[in-house]
């Protein structure tokens, strides 16, 4: 998991957008440990714009939203939350569990990230 994401965040290029289909909010946190800190302010200093699904509302999507203006979150209603989360960026697809065993399975295919997105986008307007 932690691997996944410092390899990410270093691949994506200045004003990048990644979509959020379910953030994992606070436990996103203690999966990446000392290094969510550092992914943070990989986010800012390449100016990543972010818009997350958040399955309530939390802590960390709190805390970026307040202090990152490129970081927009939106809440499902109460009752969706699962520990797993699709993220969509570029022609990529990350699928994420975050319950034993952890893991990640990016998938790089234009046409699933499309459909990924398309549903992120319905979903989008209908959050709060």
């Amino acid at each position: 998991f932690q691997t996944y994401w410092e390899n990410h965040l270093n691949r994506m290029t200045q004003g990048d957008t990644y979509y959020v289909l379910g953030s994992l909010g606070d436990l996103w946190n203690e999966l990446l440990q000392e290094k969510a800190t550092r992914m943070k302010r990989l986010l800012v200093k390449k100016e990543i714009r972010v818009k997350v699904i958040a399955y309530n509302d939390n802590a960390k999507d709190r805390e970026l939203t307040a202090l990152y203006p490129y970081y927009d979150v939106r809440i499902m209603p109460n009752g969706y939350y699962t520990p797993a989360n699709a993220n969509i960026w570029g022609d990529h697809i990350a699928l994420q569990t975050a319950v034993e065993p952890y893991s990640v399975i990016d998938i790089y295919n234009p046409a699933l990230a499309k459909a990924y997105l398309n549903t992120f986008n319905v979903l989008w307007e209908s959050a709060k």
